[in-house]
């Protein structure tokens, strides 16, 4: 990952047995073959956001995440961006709560997702909580002294639509 350790919401992949991600991901960049579009349908992708800094609760132990964005994100087959609409998030598994990973290690849980909303500016937040174990202690502490600033989501991708190709 790029930047920071990766604190991940526990977001995650099909293999994984975990959360399924966004339904569908609109392309702007190169025109993929059939066979390139296919292969990318139900692939684990990451992507790194940052904490919202100013709303943790210490006392509380929670910090908002940004897990999803429709910021555009370049990708090695064009620029991913992300819909937003509530109804192309796959949200089960963020209405029981996702576990908070470290590392995108599916054994090392360090606390778990309590809410989430999306917000007016195209992103999707939760509210993590962090446990009071000594492994989620020293996460935490990291996270409130600046050392862990960053978020990985993963994520599989269930749909592309090719909305313009670039290509010189």
């Amino acid at each position: 990952h790029a930047g920071a350790p990766g604190l991940v919401p526990g977001r995650q992949h099909d293999h994984c047995g975990e959360e399924q991600g966004q339904a569908q991901q609109h392309l702007v960049g190169r025109r993929l073959s059939g066979a390139q579009r296919l292969a990318l349908i139900g692939q684990k992708v990451e992507r790194n956001f940052t904490f919202d800094r100013a709303k943790i609760d210490e006392e509380a132990r929670t910090v908002w995440l940004s897990i999803a964005s429709d910021q555009p994100y370049e990708r090695w087959w064009g620029v991913e961006i992300l819909d937003m609409n509530r109804k192309s998030i796959r949200d089960q598994r963020l209405k029981k709560g996702l576990p908070i990973l470290v590392d995108h290690n599916s054994t090392d849980i360090v606390g778990k997702a309590e809410s989430y909303e999306f917000t007016n500016d195209g992103k999707l937040r939760l509210l993590a909580r962090f446990g009071k174990s000594a492994r989620a202690e020293e996460i935490w502490q990291d996270v409130l002294d600046g050392i862990r600033r960053n978020t990985s989501v993963g994520y599989v991708i269930h749909d592309l639509v090719l909305e313009k190709s670039e290509e010189g």
